[in-house]
């Protein structure tokens, strides 16, 4: 994901699908543009068979990345600093280019942070695309 923002710093590819940039605040929310800090404590992330149950995204973070070995780089660093997070989205484009289906973190305010559609619901998607 970094990759896109060293070469798209303003994120205009992910604007154009309808992820706005997410500003970290440190009080005020306005979901998907701005959360709080005490916002994103809130919410619950669960990745089974990855974390050891429902968690906050910072600590399921922490944790995720000692299991997979990350370690922060300065571009990382930089990256945090801004204050500024991308929302993640998948999308389904037919031969025409246009959007048939998607599935992001935007709705629901953040409840699917960090989710993924299920391989049912992805091969549903694909399907109808399809016809």
């Amino acid at each position: 994901p970094n990759l896109l923002a060293a070469s798209d710093p303003e994120r205009a590819s992910h604007r154009a699908f309808g992820l706005p940039n997410l500003e970290f605040t440190q009080d005020e929310t306005n979901w998907p543009y701005k959360v709080s800090m005490a916002a994103v404590k809130d919410m619950r992330i669960d990745i089974p068979g990855e974390l050891p149950g429902p968690m906050d995204p910072i600590a399921a973070g922490e944790i995720l990345g000692k299991k997979d070995h990350y370690e922060m780089t300065e571009a990382d660093e930089q990256m945090m600093a801004t204050g500024h997070g991308q929302l993640v989205g998948q999308f389904l484009l037919d031969r025409q280019g246009i959007v048939r289906w998607s599935f992001t973190e935007v709705p629901e305010g953040g409840r699917y942070m960090f989710a993924a559609p299920s391989p049912q619901e992805l091969m549903s998607a694909v399907s109808q695309v399809a016809q």
